[in-house]
């Protein structure tokens, strides 16, 4: 994983995208690091890169599956099966 400490961005794809180009920063990805340490031995480094069209995808899936399961538990439960 590289750092880029002190780094001068001066390229027009690095600057937050300007208040008109709403489809534009939507499409512009995002980017999340994490690094866990575990005693000294084990080192888990994690990046995730998503856009926030890509965040309202997941978030759509994830309620879906969550709205669904009750039906599922209640037809589970039905006695007969």
């Amino acid at each position: 994983m590289s750092e880029h400490k002190g780094d001068v961005v001066t390229t027009a794809d690095h600057l937050p995208p300007t208040a008109g180009s709403v489809s534009r920063a939507l499409s512009i990805p995002q980017t999340a690091r994490s690094r866990i340490n575990i005693a000294g031995r084990v080192i888990v480094d994690a990046e995730v890169k998503t856009t926030p069209l890509g965040l309202l995808a997941v978030g759509g899936l994830v309620t879906a599956i969550l709205l669904s399961v009750p039906p599922i538990i209640r037809a589970a439960r039905k006695p007969g099966r």
